[in-house]
């Protein structure tokens, strides 16, 4: 596929056009604001703020329904939208247009109902990915979410000082790991589209190639085992000519160590990459191996589904020699 980016728009307004925050109360939920609400300001973005209640009956007429039988559930309604409400007056102000949500169900399921029907850009979390050992007992919720949905979904780190985050404002680096997949170019195009919105370079790490990539079909998987120099500057090239400065890093390791790695060595950034998705009994045992990252790292990160694609890309898996 074809690297898109000489019809990058001028900002990345086409790809955050509107930004759900699910938002349970807590400060940890919170913290996703101190760098989601900065991004929307600058793109234009539309937040959605969605708090989620738990229905009284554990058996809803239809699935995802908004149900309140009594009283106590209405006050509660009351409550939550007055929350949402504080949170847009204090901590966005008139710094970006916002919206407040409240609805009762399942949490990932009203997050993946409502993310989906409003062809939202980006799902940001602000909650910790359960630990391996917790998930055997209690649902995950951010897993369910990221397993079901083909919206990205940005994290913050779970070390992450709210106060150091407040004092870092947007990233002006935007940081990508490519190795040879259509996936990770998929994620280039992506990164250099939010590197143009927020003012940011962009910082392009070659990892190794993934064992398991399907050599034989992939143009750009051999293009990249056969000369990665050429491959990695041919799409740094690219989004040159889009007005953006972009470095370029080899590194022999996984993208998941070259990410680790790009935090010890760059300053801070906001990570932009894909991510397979684990099924059966490997993500019963393993777990989502994004997790694994969002744990270890020390900067943002967006993932995009496998089954991402840019909007208005040309879908075309033919690619210019």
């Amino acid at each position: 596929m074809a690297l898109q980016t000489d019809k990058l728009p001028e900002t990345g307004h086409h790809i955050l056009e509107r930004i759900i925050v699910p938002l349970d109360g807590s400060a940890r939920s919170e913290e996703i604001l101190n760098l989601v609400v900065p991004l929307a300001e600058r793109l234009g973005s539309e937040l959605t703020f969605l708090h989620v209640l738990l229905p009284r009956n554990s058996n809803p007429a239809r699935p995802g329904e908004i149900n309140y039988p009594d009283a106590l559930h209405d006050r509660t309604r009351t409550v939550a939208t007055d929350y949402l409400t504080e949170v847009a007056r204090h901590l966005v102000q008139d710094k970006a247009r916002s919206r407040v949500v409240v609805a009762a169900g399942r949490v990932s399921e009203m997050v993946l109902a409502h993310s989906g029907q409003g062809e939202y850009g980006l799902i940001a979390i602000g909650s910790r990915p359960r630990p391996q050992y917790l998930r055997w007992f209690r649902e995950s919720i951010t897993e369910t979410v990221w397993t079901n949905t083909n919206t990205p979904m940005l994290f913050i780190p779970p070390n992450m000082n709210p106060d150091d985050s407040e004092k870092r404002g947007l990233p002006q680096r935007v940081v990508v790991p490519i190795n040879g997949s259509t996936r990770s170019d998929a994620a280039l195009g992506y990164a250099g589209k939010l590197a143009i919105g927020i003012g940011a370079d962009v910082t392009i790490v070659g990892a190794k190639a993934a064992r398991s990539l399907p050599l034989a079909g992939d143009a750009n998987a051999i293009l990249y085992a056969d000369e990665p120099f050429e491959y990695l500057g041919e799409r740094a090239d690219r989004l040159r000519d889009a007005g953006l400065e972009v470095t370029v890093l080899r590194r022999p390791e996984s993208a998941f160590d070259a990410v680790l790695r790009a935090a010890n060595e760059l300053p801070d950034h906001i990570v932009v990459t894909t991510a397979r998705r684990r099924f059966g009994i490997m993500r019963r045992v393993l777990g989502p191996s994004v997790f694994r990252l969002v744990r270890h790292s020390r900067n943002p990160i967006i993932f995009l589904p496998p089954t991402y694609s840019l909007p208005g890309a040309n879908t075309d898996q033919s690619r210019k020699s």
